[in-house]
């Protein structure tokens, strides 16, 4: 079976980055583009109804 080798510099930096905590507006400009990535251009919905939406969903006035 073929070993798998990983370039030591990016793992020390994809471990730094799986510990590092996110601040809410990046969990929320995430989601943002999670739903935006989803959704079919076509379909006629905004960034700005997706983070609405997202705002409503989560109790916040929009």
């Amino acid at each position: 079976m073929t070993e798998i080798r990983s370039d030591e510099a990016l793992m020390k930096v994809l471990r730094a980055a799986a510990g590092a905590k996110m601040t809410k507006a990046q969990i929320r400009s995430q989601k943002v583009s999670f739903v935006m990535s989803a959704v079919d251009e076509k379909n006629g919905i905004t960034r700005a109804d997706v983070e609405r939406m997202i705002d409503e969903s989560e109790g916040q006035a929009a």
